[in-house]
């Protein structure tokens, strides 16, 4: 598989995402955590905690993924280590980094920043294996998957605990997913993606 062939297979999978991870309404069909004696703890808002969750969620779909196109999956062997997703095609042994960004709607048009990874470090120093799993150049094509959300209008009250039968009672805190996936360089700005933060920015136009 080349990265070409590669962008084109992971942007028909996410086309069927939603079914995965959404209601019928297409309310996120993850609603708090559950400990042992089967209470509920709503998810928080927090933008990082989603993000993981997101993560943790879709990783069977990216094996599936992997299996069906003959490649092999990696997933970092540390927190903050690049990329997300490591796919090898088993015949080349041509390798190809995925990382999952996401963010929310901030109006019909516009999201609040989405960062695409630092560019210091091993971005500069190609060859480093340092906070990356293989190095930065070993990677024939770099490739975001985004993820993009509405926020309910209220934050949940995390104050409450539910029980299992109570599921139903529990919003979820995001909908109105929309997935995609582009090689890093043509969704990059030219500038910070927040503040001072050492990492890329993006510039990306919602379509209806």
């Amino acid at each position: 598989m080349t990265k070409d062939e590669l962008l084109v297979a992971l942007q028909k999978e996410v086309e069927g995402y939603n079914k995965i991870i959404t209601t019928e309404k297409g309310d996120w069909i993850v609603k708090g955590f559950i400990d042992i004696y089967k209470n509920v703890y709503t998810i928080s808002i927090d933008t990082k905690v989603v993000s993981k969750v997101m993560e943790l969620l879709l990783i069977p779909a990216f094996e599936r993924f992997a299996l069906n196109n003959d490649l092999k999956l990696e997933l970092p062997p540390q927190q903050n280590f690049y990329p997300d997703l490591t796919f090898t095609c088993n015949k080349s042994g041509e390798r190809f980094a995925v990382d999952i960004k996401s963010t929310f709607k901030d109006t019909a048009n516009k999201i609040k920043s989405m960062t695409l990874g630092a560019f210091t470090g091993y971005f500069r120093n190609r060859e480093s294996s340092k906070n990356t799993l293989y190095p930065y150049g070993s990677y024939s094509s770099h490739l975001v998957l985004g993820v993009i959300y509405s926020q309910i209008d209220e934050n949940p009250n995390e104050k409450t605990i539910y029980t299992i039968d109570e599921l139903d009672k529990i919003e979820s805190v995001i909908k109105d997913f929309q997935f995609f996936v582009q090689p890093k360089y043509k969704i990059a700005s030219a500038s910070p993606g927040s503040g001072n933060t050492k990492n890329i920015g993006s510039k990306i136009v919602l379509t209806n």
